[in-house]
């Protein structure tokens, strides 16, 4: 077993801190990254209690079985793994994210396809109660509130202090072939349609790949991962990644320019894939550089879709609106709109029951994601991004998809029934049962935002 430094003691003052809050009347809520969207990494009125310095480890080589801090970005956990025992867990794609936040909220990544969202690989968690007291859930106890931990993201009722994960390999290589084509090329039909008719196939777990598209009024992008690919997989991914892109681009070519078409291949290791911006590059412990990360202020949006294909009515209405909208950031100087759409997860994740964890929505297969960034400094033009992103909300309502993530919680919504619906397209058959945990476990409503969480879960907090 492989063991780094345990932080008791702020585990005792996290207990101290819930103890401290339950004798205030207040409310408190827990943040490792910052990442949370429309502030909700922040606990405006209450008590924000900062794990970024829970930093323990652990590994069981025997059964691969890792136990962690949630302290942990994802870039810093990946590196640790790597370094101490070449492992990998199935979290987030994004090296600064918080590792707590993503598996909490059931948040999906490049091995999705490989290993299911990232709780589904979650063992067990240590939590601080409504009392301050330190717990543990798994399958074999307080199976509640392991049930919601896999799922159930910022309605959690506790503090969550470590996570016990089943690790896999890690992958030896990382290929990925992307191509990048201009706005004014007018490709993104293309794209899209080209990418929609080969995820049934890309999306099986021995295939061990990843592709997406993302879209700007400036490019269209199209990639394509393998991980750790081999004899037959690396076969099949050269062949199927060579007419997926020429069935955009006929006169493709792996590495190079042809009529504005910028495509390239590279190699490199898990690791170097995930480290390379964000992570100090020396031994020892790797630490978050704040200053390599570009912040940004953010709103962002997510569906989760039955099919692989958008509508194309809806889509085209959705790239019309994102070429004026660009021209409007650019006049006002500020930053710019993405459009993501990937696999939610193929195979590995449609073999977990719908009702097994928080999350429901096992048998979608795709998600379409939107974020709208602009630089803090920018502040004052919040209204206008208040704005442009009602807008977005409504157009990605037009996909008649009430599904998404919680980790996407999207904009407030007033009114009991209404947010009862709200939150029955996050959770699904689910709700009541999430509801239920809450209010056994925390019903005072010591934990969370009241406002972004559950409805009656927050009435008998004065």
């Amino acid at each position: 077993m492989i063991l780094y430094s345990p932080h008791y003691v702020i585990l005792l003052k996290v207990q101290s801190v819930v103890k401290c809050v339950v004798d205030a009347g207040v409310y408190t809520c827990a943040r490792c990254g910052s990442h949370g969207f429309e502030n909700d990494a922040c606990c405006d009125g209450g008590v924000l209690v900062d794990m970024s310095s829970l930093h323990s480890l652990s590994v069981r080589k025997s059964t691969k079985i890792v136990q962690f801090e949630s302290g942990y970005t994802h870039g810093q956990l990946y590196y640790m793994l790597s370094k101490g025992s070449k492992l990998v867990v199935p979290g987030g794609t994004e090296s600064y994210v918080g590792t707590a936040g993503l598996f909490l909220g059931c948040g999906r990544g490049l091995l999705t396809s490989l290993y299911g969202l990232a709780c589904d690989s979650v063992r067990a968690v240590e939590y601080v109660d409504e009392k301050g007291e330190l717990r543990n859930a798994s399958s074999e106890e307080n199976k509640d509130m392991y049930w919601l931990a896999k799922g159930g993201g910022g309605a959690f009722p506790g503090i969550v202090t470590s996570f016990t994960v089943q690790a896999y390999n890690e992958p030896d290589e990382v290929v990925v072939t992307s191509c990048r084509w201009s706005g004014k090329e007018g490709k993104e039909f293309e794209v899209i349609d080209a990418w929609s008719r080969v995820q049934s196939k890309f999306t099986k777990r021995r295939r061990k790949m990843f592709s997406h598209v993302k879209i700007t009024a400036e490019h269209t992008e199209l990639a394509v991962y393998c991980f750790g690919c081999h004899g037959e997989e690396m076969e099949f991914y050269e062949k199927e990644t060579r007419e997926l892109m020429m069935h955009v681009e006929p006169m493709w070519k792996r590495e190079g320019h042809l009529n504005g078409t910028k495509c390239s291949e590279t190699r490199q290791s898990w690791v170097n894939f995930h480290r390379s911006s964000v992570l100090v590059r020396n031994e020892g412990m790797t630490a978050m550089v704040r200053d390599t990360v570009k912040v940004h202020s953010t709103y962002t949006g997510a569906v989760v879709l039955d099919t692989w294909e958008l509508d194309d009515s809806e889509t085209r209405k959705m790239i019309h609106w994102l070429k004026q909208a660009e021209d409007v950031l650019h006049s006002n100087r500020l930053s710019h709109i993405t459009f993501f759409l990937y696999p939610l997860g193929g195979e590995a994740v449609q073999s977990v029951a719908p009702d097994a964890t928080a999350f429901p929505w096992r048998s979608s297969k795709s998600v379409l994601h939107y974020k709208l960034l602009w630089k803090p400094k920018n502040d004052e033009k919040e209204e206008l991004m208040k704005s442009m992103n009602d807008v977005l909300q409504g157009l990605l309502d037009k996909f008649q998809s009430a599904r998404t993530f919680y980790n996407y919680l999207g904009k407030h919504v007033e009114g009991e029934r209404e947010r009862v619906e709200w939150y029955r397209g996050h959770f699904g058959n689910n709700l009541e049962r999430v509801q239920r945990v809450r209010e056994q476990n925390d019903p005072t409503g010591v934990f969370g935002i009241p406002s972004r969480l559950p409805p009656r879960l927050t009435k008998n907090r004065t």
